[in-house]
């Protein structure tokens, strides 16, 4: 199974720990038959960029950081607006912020999953899988963009 990932995050440290992990678990998954791929995007902003210049992708799974230029609601709303662009895309909140209200606002924006930074990122090629596996997305003919 191929899984391609888009990542938007302002860290760069960890788009780089993100790669990496997902590098590695190439090797590892690759027995179950499991090749990640991955887009890093730096900004909100260069991720709209990107999908409207139609310049990635279209992903099956989007790891979105919940605060991001200072903005600690811009995961929630690049996540509403991805919802309506990759209707079919999982998307992952890969956040620091694992309150209750921030789980139940990420989930009504259409998030498939959440996922705590502080977790080891060695565990998030398999919990990207099974968000993959546990939340079914319909597959649409064609993404909205």
């Amino acid at each position: 199974m191929k899984v391609h990932v888009h990542y938007v995050d302002d860290s760069k440290s960890l788009l780089i720990s993100v790669r990496r992990a997902l590098a590695a678990a190439n090797c590892k998954l690759g027995g179950e038959g499991v090749e990640f791929s991955f887009e890093p995007f730096n900004s909100v902003a260069a991720y709209k960029a990107s999908i409207m210049a139609q310049t990635c992708l279209t992903p099956d799974v989007v790891l979105i950081d919940m605060a991001m230029h200072g903005d600690r609601k811009a995961g929630i709303k690049l996540a509403e607006s991805v919802r309506k662009i990759f209707t079919a895309a999982h998307l992952i909140m890969f956040t620091q912020f694992d309150d209750a209200s921030t789980i139940a606002e990420s989930m009504a924006a259409g998030v498939d999953n959440f996922l705590a930074k502080s977790e080891d990122f060695s565990t998030l090629p398999q919990a990207i899988i099974d968000t993959l596996r546990l939340s079914p997305r319909p597959i649409a003919a064609q993404d909205a963009r």
